[in-house]
């Protein structure tokens, strides 16, 4: 039944925040409540710390892998998976059915510093978390948010006075409800294929805040006639919205600048050749130029100058575990990247103004070599690991693709927006997703686990 406590935070005598868990309905698994509470726009809320009851193994339950062409699975059931902390046989997703084992939790300490487990009708899941309950939060409660915009994957913060929104439901069509540092509270923003490769730290996507820095008296920049023509084409309504898509495309390429000077420190740490080093590095210079491009497109749609602020690097480090390296680069590179890379190139060819036009034409042609690399780090690391630990780099792997493609099939695609304004959303990207898995990225993987990848993988993604 419903929690009758309708709002957990007024009751112990703090402000809520402007979107308070309405009509709560407990999270129930094996008959115990588990502290979490869903909310009626969607939000989930924990309201109490609970060791999170477990239905695993489950019974009757089986996973057949290689369907599809896919290669053969980890496991069948859950019994297969008893090796792996709360261990569960979970199926890919489209052509290629391959069987992994996920893990769960049971208690915060499963899940290590930044983290908790958040409780489900089956197992709890370790989730990236700002706070443990409503108990560390100033204002409001512990709730959720879309932690990576476009992949769906929840994330836990305190309420805060300042936010726009509580869930998905809140926002415009289109949009989901996140929260980043840089601004430090709740706001809606349209999902995309990351442009650059994510900068990771402790599970969510990290990003500098960007910096208005007032108005400029020409919003065409060097635009020209072609440019100022064509803007005014563009309905009034959609320049902020484009204005902030580009924004939120400097963010994610701004941030890329660190995660490539992370990977080259990662990559000496476990010797890989010089050549796979000189690229991050490259690929590093490329995010900067990428970066301001994309700032000079937001100013275009609504007259701002903008900068980067601090990208913070606290609690940043350098991992040096080769098949974690290696799962990385599947996930970040080989499947976001790809998928940013394809995105790009559409966009590209899409767009009417010459200078949006090639703006996306050079981020395309980056973002291909950058994901390129991924590939490459992760055909090195398969040779590197030898005989003794070659089955862990596969299996990291695998574990890596597996989720990352999920995420990308389940991810929001956004509003429907005309396509020469060089974003690609809603059908179209529905449409350029499942061309990229199924045509470009699942073949390449099967490249990779089976043969090698080949020198033809750029002529496909090219395609």
């Amino acid at each position: 039944m419903a929690d009758v406590t309708k709002d957990v935070a007024v009751d112990a005598g703090k402000p809520s925040g402007p979107f308070p868990c309405i009509d709560p309905q407990p999270v129930m698994a094996k008959g115990i409540d588990t502290g979490v509470d869903t909310c009626k726009n969607g939000m989930l809320r924990r309201r109490a710390i609970v060791t999170c009851p477990s239905v695993l193994p489950e019974v009757g339950k089986e996973c057949n892998s290689g369907g599809g062409g896919g290669p053969a699975g980890e496991c069948k059931t859950d019994v297969d998976c008893a090796k792996v902390k709360g261990g569960h046989c979970e199926p890919s997703l489209g052509p290629g059915v391959w069987c992994y084992c996920a893990s769960s939790c049971e208690t915060d300490a499963d899940c290590g510093s930044g983290h908790l487990c958040l409780c489900g009708p089956k197992f709890g899941t370790c989730v990236a978390a700002k706070c443990n309950s409503g108990a560390d939060c100033a204002v409001g409660d512990c709730v959720s948010y879309t932690a990576n915009l476009g992949y769906g994957s929840t994330a836990m913060v305190c309420e805060n006075s300042g936010d726009s929104c509580g869930a998905q439901s809140d926002c415009p069509n289109g949009q989901e409800c996140t929260w980043d540092t840089s601004k430090g509270k709740k706001y809606c923003s349209p999902p995309m294929c990351a442009i650059g490769r994510p900068f990771v730290v402790q599970g969510s996507w990290r990003k500098a805040e960007v910096v208005d820095c007032g108005p400029v008296s020409n919003r065409h920049g060097d635009g020209g006639a072609t440019g100022g023509a064509w803007l005014a084409t563009v309905p009034a309504d959609l320049l902020p919205v484009l204005a902030q898509h580009w924004e939120n495309a400097g963010q994610m390429e701004h941030a890329s600048v660190a995660a490539f000077a992370r990977l080259a420190l990662e990559l000496l740490a476990v010797g890989a050749p010089l050549d796979l080093v000189e690229r991050a590095q490259l690929a590093g210079a490329d995010e900067v130029r990428h970066a301001q491009l994309c700032l000079t497109l937001a100013q275009r749609f609504d007259g701002k100058r903008r900068t980067f602020g601090p990208l913070t690097m606290v609690g940043v480090a350098i991992d040096t575990n080769l098949a974690s390296i290696a799962a990385s680069a599947v996930a970040q590179g080989c499947v976001v990247e790809t998928c940013a890379a394809l995105e790009a190139r559409i966009a590209s060819e899409q767009a009417v103004d010459v200078d949006l036009k090639a703006a996306l034409g050079q981020i395309a042609d980056d973002e291909a070599r950058h994901a390129e690399l991924s590939w490459a780090i992760a055909k090195w690391a398969q040779s590197r690991a030898g005989v003794t630990g070659a089955a862990d780099v596969l299996v990291a792997m695998q574990t890596a693709f597996v989720q990352a493609v999920e995420g990308l099939r389940a991810a929001d695609v956004g509003a429907q927006l005309p396509a020469q304004c060089g974003v690609v959303a809603g059908r179209q990207l529905v449409a350029l997703r499942a061309h990229a898995i199924s045509q470009v990225i699942e073949p390449a993987w099967r490249r990779l686990v089976g043969e090698t990848v080949g020198s033809d993988w750029a002529t496909t993604l090219a395609e």
